[in-house]
């Protein structure tokens, strides 16, 4: 029942908005919890919620006492709140705390990332793609940032 609530919350959040290839922004987080579901099918279901949930805080002016009054677990709240980059902090500062904040944050970062960087989402010269390919080396450990 929570994830059902998260996925119809993250519909009426994102609403009519579109990605920067004028697709139905809905699309990316319902890609992202798939993923996070492929990649590790035992995945508990609050960590479905976040991820689904993972670019409303961000994107559409909600708050976290909003997702917790629609019925989403707080541990899926706490997710999506470690998975929200702070106005204050550096993109790669924001991808170095994920890293740290545990593996569901990762997890669902990584999954984020991927479904950025892939080819039939990118627009053509966008630079996003070296900034997000440089963020998942970080996740993965594979770089040292400063």
């Amino acid at each position: 029942m929570a994830l059902r609530n998260a996925i119809r919350l993250a519909v009426i959040k994102h609403g009519q908005s579109v990605d920067k290839s004028s697709q139905p922004f809905i699309g990316h987080p319902l890609r992202v919890m798939a993923s996070v579901l492929i990649e590790d099918p035992e995945v508990p279901e609050y960590v479905l919620e976040a991820a689904v949930l993972h670019d409303v805080l961000e994107d559409t002016g909600t708050d976290y006492r909003e997702l917790l009054a629609a019925g989403i677990s707080v541990e899926a709240v706490a997710l999506v709140k470690s998975l929200t980059r702070a106005d204050d902090e550096g993109y790669f500062q924001y991808v170095e705390r994920v890293r740290s904040d545990g593996e569901y944050s990762r997890l669902i970062k990584l999954c984020d990332l991927a479904d950025n960087l892939n080819p039939r989402r990118r627009i053509p010269g966008m630079k996003l793609p070296d900034r997000y390919e440089r963020a998942v080396r970080i996740l993965k450990g594979e770089a040292n940032e400063d």
